[in-house]
């Protein structure tokens, strides 16, 4: 069930149709720590399932659930602009040193976006 319901959380479909889902998986009998685990460790999917959850399932998921996903979110955000930090120092170092980026290399505003919704170290 914890599986269905982190797939569900992160299935792309109508509206109604994801929060229908949810409340069916949620409503059944839900080991929320081993949900967690999956979601935080195994899949490294907290950024995308935290959202969803917020947006389709408000009052389904138990709230020490959410409080979890919420610091971890907080917490893999801090993690990926220390590591966007990071990028722009070594760009600035290697673009100094002669290195240029070449045209087509630079990073899209999108892929800096999605640096929150990630969780790979």
């Amino acid at each position: 069930m914890e599986l269905r319901l982190l797939v569900a959380s992160l299935h792309i479909t109508n509206e109604s149709q994801k929060r229908k889902m949810i409340e069916l998986l949620s409503a059944s009998d839900i080991d929320w720590n081993y949900f967690l685990k999956l979601v935080v460790e195994r899949h490294r999917l907290v950024g995308s399932v935290y959202k969803n959850l917020m947006t389709h399932a408000t009052g389904l998921v138990p709230d020490s659930v959410c409080e979890s996903l919420k610091q971890q979110c907080q917490k893999n955000a801090y993690l990926m602009m220390h590591k966007a930090a990071e990028l722009v120092r070594l760009t600035t170092l290697l673009t100094e040193a002669g290195y240029p980026l070449k045209a087509g290399q630079p990073l899209k505003s999108s892929v800096l976006a999605s640096l929150v919704l990630r969780v790979k170290s």
